[in-house]
């Protein structure tokens, strides 16, 4: 389950309040989980121009039921992802984003999943290179057949993405800049062309993170805990850091 929300952090990283997305859609077990872990976080405090800030970020949290024997579970913050409200550097505006198309071998097959891809989109705003950063099963099988899987649902995400456009809105310092800039999307394959919903648990197999070789640095934010559809810059100035792992 992917729960997304906002949270507001003092100078000093301290949490000063959050909200969570549809809070009301939520399982109460879940939103007392999250609950009890927020108050325990503690984040290195941000600086503009030497000096400690108050700043508020979107977040995503992952959360993972795991069997824990008689037929019980145990829920897991597996993931955490945190990008700046107030966006700075280099923005990206949607032109032209079609959705992939669906294999028919994997819908004949009843298979479904996420592929979360890395982008490097160039100065005219085309993606100049796209590559596979994980792919997520919703179906289990063997591991044979779910790297095949895997393989089909993300040759078509690299397909469609390498013609996607976007329009470059670049900043402050950065302002001018011929570089590239980088991106994560996570495109979802769901056999009914909605996404579950939101607050419902669904099958996770989640499936090797590979490096990106062409990325010159990496923020360190994990794909799955970041929404199917959006567009997430990779680099941005203002993305908050935990202190601590958050357990689970």
């Amino acid at each position: 389950m992917l729960v997304e929300g906002e949270i507001d952090v003092d100078a000093q990283g301290g949490v000063e309040r959050y909200t969570l997305s549809q809070r009301e859609k939520l399982p109460p077990d879940v939103v007392d989980l999250i609950d009890a872990h927020i108050a325990t976080w503690r984040f290195e405090p941000m600086h503009v121009d030497s000096r400690p800030v108050a700043i508020r970020n979107k977040m995503g949290l992952l959360l993972v039921a795991v069997p824990s024997g008689e037929g019980l579970v145990r829920i897991e913050m597996r993931n955490l992802s945190f990008y700046p409200v107030e966006e700075q550097g280099h923005e990206l505006e949607v032109v032209s984003m079609a959705a992939p198309v669906y294999p028919r071998t994997a819908a004949d097959r009843g298979v479904s999943g996420t592929v979360y891809l890395v982008l490097r989109i160039g100065t005219d705003g085309r993606v100049e290179d796209a590559a596979v950063e994980q792919v997520n099963l919703r179906v289990v099988a063997s591991r044979v057949e779910m790297e095949r899987w895997r393989g089909v649902l993300a040759r078509s995400a690299v397909d469609k993405a390498r013609t996607w456009t976007y329009r470059r809105a670049i900043r402050g310092e950065k302002a001018g800049s011929t570089e590239p800039v980088f991106a994560r999307v996570p495109v979802a394959f769901s056999l009914d062309r909605r996404e579950p919903r939101y607050g419902r648990w669904q099958a996770y197999v989640p499936g090797p993170r590979q490096p990106v070789p062409w990325l010159p640095a990496d923020d360190g934010t994990p794909p799955d805990a970041l929404a199917s559809g959006g567009l997430y810059p990779i680099g941005k100035e203002g993305g908050l850091r935990l202190r601590d792992a958050p357990g689970g």
